[in-house]
């Protein structure tokens, strides 16, 4: 019975830790909800939310940055070279310049204080649409000339 309750409640959480919420749609994270809201329109399933303090459970818009997947990858995995080299992790603000800069993400914070950020955001993913577009056909064609259809 608890089991049954568990499931239909209003906020939750996955086995990952993140904080799941209730919707019309079903439950959702709460950090892509946060983000939408901010940022006034769905994010494409390639667009990453990214936990700037790594607290899952934080999803404050001071602590999130939308980014797309290769770059959140590419990200975490200069971050484990950086603490495996230097036994830490860059300081908060080093980290936060190197989101926006080097990673093209979004700091949530900055959209909410400011729309202007809005355009430079949506112009900056049609540019990533376009590369995911021309990246993704490439691989749909290659896979149809070794089936052969």
């Amino acid at each position: 019975m608890q089991n049954i309750q568990a499931t239909f409640a209003p906020e939750t959480k996955n086995a990952n830790g993140y904080v799941l919420k209730r919707t019309v749609e079903g439950y959702q994270f709460e950090h892509r909800l946060v983000a939408e809201e901010i940022l006034g329109f769905r994010l494409p399933p390639f667009e990453h939310v990214h936990h700037i303090n790594f607290d899952k459970m934080d999803n404050s818009p001071e602590n999130l940055c939308v980014m797309n997947d290769e770059d959140h990858l590419t990200f975490h995995k200069m971050l484990r070279i950086y603490k495996r080299a230097f036994k830490s992790l860059p300081h908060p603000i080093t980290q936060l310049r190197l989101l926006k800069e080097q990673f093209n993400g979004v700091l949530l914070c900055e959209a909410k204080q400011t729309q202007v950020g809005m355009v430079e955001f949506a112009r900056a993913r049609i540019v990533q649409l376009k590369k995911n577009k021309d990246r993704w056909t490439k691989t749909v064609n290659s896979l149809r000339y070794r089936r052969g259809t």
